[in-house]
């Protein structure tokens, strides 16, 4: 049987610098990890501290499943 793992992320911009900012940075872990899986993306908005962001929970990928495959 497979064994599962999920993580949790944070990922946030300040308002200042546009939603475009934030919706980057998501690209750029999405690539980065490449989850087995996401779970759920929960969108927060902090006004207090003019930040916005994603709480992402995810399926990680196995170790074996990471590694590319020798030709």
């Amino acid at each position: 049987m497979e064994e599962k793992t999920f993580k949790a992320v944070n990922i946030s911009a300040q308002d200042s610098r546009g939603r475009s900012t934030l919706v980057d940075a998501f690209n750029q872990w999405a690539e980065k990890e490449r989850p087995a899986s996401i779970i759920h993306v929960y969108y927060f908005h902090d006004l207090r501290a003019h930040a916005r962001g994603y709480l992402i929970i995810y399926e990680s990928r196995s170790a074996a499943a990471q590694q590319p495959k020798a030709a």
